[in-house]
């Protein structure tokens, strides 16, 4: 592994690669027997957590972009969920399997948005990248089919009719707004150990309906998250925790230990932000990362008294192990009556 990071990677390094997307999968059943003393799982988390340290070179901070190597993987990377299908089933599918992967440890799943191989289907790539939106990562990613004489799978959004498009564009304009909230987000589950996007029964343990709507998940502390998997506008069901909740597209206002369904065209899906908790945004940025935020944006709807903490540092070192960082506690209290 030296020989290789020293004469493979480390050249691409100098060039300016910042992140080794490892896909691979190594299957040992197809070995001799006795020729190999582990399970292909056991080659992933080995070479996961050979490339994860060597990512921390120079006081770098540790990162991996990889597939799941089985128990105690969860330390090391940006998770994804392999070479998907594009059918409507799958994206269903991803939204539980998701949530539930925090009971792992491992909290940040990414996926490759749309689907990997079949037919594309420009629906379902917008509905996916409402999902994308709020998970670890909003990236699309397709197999090339050219070499089986099929034409390659091409995830451009202007291909497609205007109103994926457009669906697309709020898509990565909402997660550029929100970025502050993610990233804070992302350092709360380093920092407590709670995944980023969690099913409900995290937070309402002994409320029996939090075990029974895995169609949904609260994405950190501020939102719930309803992904629309089925063609057309739903309906998709919400079950919503306790608190007060408010539709982010509408503003409309739901009480907590309630269930609606809803119908909602191409342009938005059932997204809901908790009522009383102050959500840190930014102005939309095409790079939202690449510089430190200078104009902060601040949106909370009305309920009880809540607050969130907005955290920043410099994204690329460990220097924030040792105190280099900005901690700015965001409060929000009512006063008067209570809203309607």
């Amino acid at each position: 592994m030296d020989t290789l990071f020293k004469f493979a990677q480390e050249p691409l390094e100098k060039m300016g690669v910042d992140l080794w997307w490892t896909d691979y999968w190594f299957d040992g059943k197809k070995l001799p027997r006795g020729k190999i003393p582990w399970t292909s799982e056991l080659y992933t988390l080995w070479v996961n957590e050979a490339y994860f340290r060597h990512s921390e070179r120079r006081g770098l901070r540790g990162q991996d972009f990889t597939r799941w190597g089985d128990w105690g993987d969860h330390r090391h990377p940006i998770l994804f969920s392999g070479d998907t299908w594009m059918l409507w089933p799958t994206l269903e599918f991803e939204v539980p399997f998701t949530a539930n992967s925090g009971n792992t440890g491992a909290f940040f799943w990414s996926h490759d948005i749309g689907g990997y191989q079949g037919e594309a289907d420009g629906e379902l790539l917008a509905r996916w990248a409402q999902f994308g939106a709020f998970s670890a990562a909003l990236r699309v990613h397709s197999k090339n089919m050219s070499y089986v004489s099929l034409p390659p799978i091409d995830k451009r959004p202007w291909i497609y009719d205007k109103m994926v498009e457009d669906s697309m564009r709020a898509s990565y304009h909402l997660r550029s707004m929100l970025f502050p909230y993610v990233y804070s987000s992302a350092r709360q589950s380093s920092e407590e150990s709670v995944p980023l996007s969690r099913p409900l029964y995290f937070e309402s343990p002994a409320v029996e309906e939090a075990y029974h709507n895995p169609q949904e998940y609260l994405y950190g502390d501020a939102f719930l998250v309803a992904p629309i998997t089925k063609p057309g506008t739903g309906p998709q069901k919400v079950w919503f925790p306790d608190g007060v909740w408010y539709d982010w597209f509408t503003g409309e206002r739901f009480e907590g230990g309630t269930q609606k369904e809803f119908s909602k065209g191409l342009d938005s899906f059932p997204l809901f932000a908790r009522g009383g908790v102050p959500i840190p945004m930014q102005p939309y940025a095409e790079r939202m990362a690449t510089e430190p935020l200078k104009t902060l944006v601040v949106r909370v709807y009305p309920g009880e008294q809540g607050r969130f903490d907005l955290y920043e540092d410099d994204g690329l070192t460990q220097d924030y192990l040792s105190g280099h960082y900005g901690l700015t506690p965001l409060s929000y209290r009512r006063n008067g009556a209570r809203s309607p």
